[in-house]
């Protein structure tokens, strides 16, 4: 099993309803899509398909990391 780690910030509602972490995690697990990739298509997804904006810090397995968000901005940070 691999293991992943996902964390959003954003409207809310939208991201309940787009499921933006499960749907960046599967496309990690059965897309092999890497974790920036991954995060950037489900982010987008999210926006088109809700309007709402948001973001999201995916880590994936081998410690790669994904950043994205549809907001103005979102403050971020990690170290690796």
């Amino acid at each position: 099993m691999k293991l992943l780690g996902v964390s959003t910030t954003g409207h809310g509602e939208t991201i309940m309803k787009s499921c933006l972490a499960h749907d960046i995690l599967k496309r990690i697990e059965y897309l092999d899509e890497d974790a920036q990739t991954a995060t950037e298509t489900a982010c987008k997804n999210m926006t088109e398909r809700f309007l709402g904006t948001g973001g999201a810090i995916t880590i994936d397995g081998k410690g790669k990391v994904g950043i994205s968000f549809t907001s103005a901005r979102m403050v971020r940070s990690f170290d690796h």
